[in-house]
Parts: structure tokens; sequence; C-alpha cells
């Protein structure tokens, strides 16, 4: 839907009814008498309601006023995520060409970078249904606002305040669709470049990787029960998500807690404020609360989430970074 802009008014060439819809009443007849000059002069009714007019044009100028105050937060929520998306991509890249440490080193770096790109990703598909419903919003006014217009006796001062209205409308909704475009774009080439690194530094490696990280002590002991239905359930949080670390619970007793405390120290070197998410399946509450104390001891912050045990299954404690 199209506002007139440039020297054309989008008031014109239009065929309106009154606002109240309704036609006005025909002026009296008079007849010519020679008393005629004693004669009050016939009231004019006026065919323009401003009072009502400008309560109507109330509602949809709010609405532009208020995306438009949005719009610079926008474009810094949109310049941010731009910004720590393009960082990302030259550490990521230099991870791959550093042939420096252990293939399980590139291999933890590539999870964690990629973890918080896949935040960055999410940021923008937020600002995109925020621009979008904004848009939405925008819309409905320009409708508004279209409907007020089809009303052929607006004084002119009013018909002016429409005119005007109607091109910041259209000016706002040009700007959050160009801005919408971008965040699409943005993200769009930013889900390539995470399968091409996935690809190229994750899961090309995690085959040989992740299976000498994967500790097991095979024992005959029953499992333990599941653990507290106070941690909140995984869902779907970690599905194709690779851990930094797997230990097997078929013995309780298994000692992993000396190479979990020197795996994460490392990982600390390079990223300092690195945190995890723990799946727990089946693990007793006890030893989830030892694992999180361990690691708050060395200023790891960690939240464990529950997944269902499936039939067979040995309990297991899997880390995440994020």
């Amino acid at each position: 839907m199209a506002w007139g802009v440039g020297s054309c008014s989008f008031l014109n060439d239009a065929v309106w009814p009154t606002i109240s819809g309704s036609q006005p009443p025909e002026r009296p007849q008079t007849t010519q008498t020679a008393a005629a000059a004693d004669d009050p002069a016939p009231q004019i009714v006026p065919l323009f309601n401003a009072k009502g007019f400008n309560e109507a044009l109330k509602g949809p100028i709010g609405i532009v006023r208020s995306v438009a105050a949005k719009e610079p937060d926008y474009q810094t929520r949109f310049n941010t995520t731009q910004q720590q998306l393009a960082d990302q991509a030259q550490r990521l890249q230099q991870a791959e060409a550093n042939q420096a440490g252990t293939g399980f080193d590139r291999w933890a770096t590539a999870q964690i970078e990629l973890t918080r790109l896949n935040d960055e990703r999410v940021n923008l598909a937020i600002l995109a249904d925020d621009i979008a419903a904004d848009s939405a919003a925008i819309a409905t006014a320009v409708a508004q606002l279209t409907a007020l217009g089809q009303v052929d006796d607006i004084a002119g001062e009013e018909a002016e305040r429409l005119t005007n209205a109607g091109r910041e409308a259209n000016k706002v909704l040009v700007r959050l669709g160009t801005l919408h475009q971008k965040v699409q774009t943005e993200q769009d080439r930013w889900v390539a470049f995470a399968d091409a690194q996935t690809s190229r530094i994750g899961v090309r490696q995690a085959g040989a990787i992740l299976e000498p990280g994967e500790m097991t002590a095979p024992s005959t002991s029953a499992p333990k029960p599941d653990v507290s239905a106070s941690l909140p359930a995984s869902g779907d949080r970690f599905k194709g998500r690779k851990p930094l670390m797997s230990v097997n619970f078929s013995d309780p007793d298994i000692a992993y807690k000396d190479r979990l405390r020197a795996l994460m120290r490392q990982v600390q070197v390079q990223y300092p404020d690195v945190a995890l998410e723990i799946e727990v399946t089946g693990v007793d509450k006890e030893e989830v609360d030892s694992v999180a104390a361990l690691l708050a001891d060395i200023g790891i912050d960690a939240t464990a989430y529950r997944t269902m045990l499936a039939p067979d299954a040995a309990p297991t404690l899997r880390f995440f970074p994020r």
C-alpha cells in the first residue's frame, strides 16, 4: 500500500464520505419576500468534524512514533551482533590455521566458538522477529491513515497533518524493511559459515578426538536412581552438539574429576569466561552437586539439565561449553 509523495498529496483524487458516514443535511430553502431581509441568516452546517478526525488520528500516529523510537536500538543491536560475528569468524579461522597444541585443543576451541556463534545467530533471529512485528504494526497504521483519508471535506490544516503522518509512516516502514532484509541476509551468511567451520574444524576431528576424551568404567553394579526432578528438563537443548567431555557412570566411583579439572583449566587459558552446561542422565544428584562444586571452585559457572535415561543405557554426565 503506497502513499502519494513528492508534489502529489495522497489526499488528492479521492471520493470521500463524511467522517460520520452520513451525508450532511441540506440547507433550508428560503422564499424571497419583502420580509426576507428581516429573517435570520441560514445556519451553515460544517461538513468536517475536526474533533473526531483528531481523535481518530491519535492511534496510528502513536504507533508510528512508538516504532520510530525503537529504530536506533534495532540498528545498535544489529551493528553489535554483526561485529561479534566478524570477530568470531577471525578467531575460528586463526584456530584452524594454528597447528600448536593437540587436536583436542583445536576441537574444543571450535566447539566453544561455534556455540557462541549460534548464540549470535539466535540474537539476529530475535531482532528479525522484533522488526517484523513492528513492520506489521506500521502497516496497520498506514491502513488506518488511509481509511481516514476517505473524507473529502477535510479542512486544509487537518488534511496536511494527515498527509505528513502518512509519509512518516511509510518512511518508518521502508527503513524497517531495509533493516529486516539486512538481518536476514546476515543470518543466512553466518549459517553457511558455521556449517563450513563445523565441517572443517569440528566434525572432521570429532571421530578421532571424542573417543579418547570419553571415560568409561565397565561395572556390573546397578545404575543409581535418576537425578532429582528439581533439575530442569533438557528438551532438545543438546541435540546436535558435541561435549567437551563425557563420563560413563557404569561404576559410580569412576575417577574423572582430576581430568575434568585439568581440562577446564586448559580451556580457561583461552576462554576465561567459559561456562558449562551439564547433561545429566541417570546420575545421582549428590554426584552432580559435587561436580558443580568442583567447577565453582575453579571459577566456572555450570548449569545442569536432566535427560531421561533410555532403557539399558548407562548413567552419564556430558559437559558442553557455552
